[in-house]
């Protein structure tokens, strides 16, 4: 018997902006940004007053991956950048969101629902793994654990420290460079993006 392989239809980036979308609803005073150190770890972006101390929450796009067209059960994929990426935040007290859409399609990404998992990680050396979506139970030893989106919306009361920007910009420049590995892209799919929360405290 053949084994089913599950292939993607859209890149992460464009599940990206659909993440977006949706974060934009549950945390509508979130920046959603790209970190660029040229760009947002500048003197204009540190000028911002709003902008003293934030609170981050690390976020990566997944695909949903099928096995054909219209797939009932598309599954997501947890790759080792998200491993490296999640082991760094962790230790800087800043969480990791993973969000993948419920789809089988590119019409399905227009209201759909979400699944989202929290990054904990607990073992030195997670393997890849790609499991079913509707699956709730996802690693053994409890480094991914599928949410709810009440629990999304609690990350940044339980799991998000205050950091003053330039603190910020450190790490999520390392974090940044912690899931990119060995890339020669500078931007791509398995880049997180962040979630800021200002405070001109």
């Amino acid at each position: 018997m053949s084994r089913e392989i599950h292939r993607g239809f859209a890149s992460e980036r464009t599940i990206g902006f659909a993440l977006v979308k949706r974060l934009a609803v549950i945390f509508p005073d979130a920046v959603p940004i790209y970190f660029w150190a040229q760009r947002k770890g500048g003197r204009l972006a540190a000028a911002d007053s709003n902008f003293k101390r934030v609170q981050i929450i690390s976020c990566f796009a997944r695909r949903p991956k099928i096995h054909r067209p219209g797939d009932p059960a598309p599954h997501v994929k947890f790759s080792s950048s998200i491993f490296q990426s999640s082991r760094v935040a962790k230790n800087l007290q800043i969480p990791t969101l993973v969000g993948v859409p419920i789809a089988n399609q590119l019409s399905s990404l227009l209201g759909c629902d979400f699944q989202w998992y929290e990054v904990n990680l607990r073992n030195e050396r997670p393997m890849e793994f790609t499991v079913p979506i509707s699956q709730k139970c996802v690693s053994e030893n409890g480094s991914v654990q599928a949410i709810s989106e009440l629990a999304v919306t609690n990350l940044r009361m339980t799991g998000a420290k205050w950091l003053e920007w330039a603190r910020a910009r450190e790490a999520m420049a390392l974090i940044r460079s912690a899931s990119r590995g060995e890339s020669r892209f500078p931007i791509g799919g398995y880049t997180p993006f962040f979630l800021l929360f200002g405070s001109n405290a």
